[in-house]
């Protein structure tokens, strides 16, 4: 039981006894698991207790792909184009398998 007779049962949560608010202990991930449910209980300083069942369910939002920095091809000069430099090694934290989903672009800056 968590200090003031507040119990929490799933981790990611904690109840702030100052006041009295449910909050998190860390970012939830919606590809990890896009349900919680929690039990708080509440005992009085007779020893009299009431619980209760909330559930939470995590949103999810649109990450933005993730590229490997610092990757670096070697072309011969006076190659012929187009020449195939190499893979660009990116990633879509939303769960894709592929990057086939994904528009590669050069910024002219």
């Amino acid at each position: 039981m968590d200090a003031g007779g507040f119990t929490t049962a799933d981790r990611p949560f904690f109840v702030d006894q100052d006041e009295r608010a449910l909050r998190l202990r860390e970012a939830l991930d919606f590809e990890a698991s896009s349900h919680h449910r929690l039990t708080l209980e509440l005992e009085d300083s007779a020893g009299a207790k009431v619980q209760a069942t909330f559930n939470i369910t995590v949103l999810n939002v649109n990450e933005p792909p993730a590229v490997t920095d610092d990757q670096s091809y070697d072309v011969d000069e006076n190659e012929g184009a187009p020449v195939v430099l190499g893979s660009v090694a990116a990633t879509d934290p939303d769960g894709a398998t592929d990057v086939a989903g994904l528009t590669f672009a050069i910024d002219a800056s």
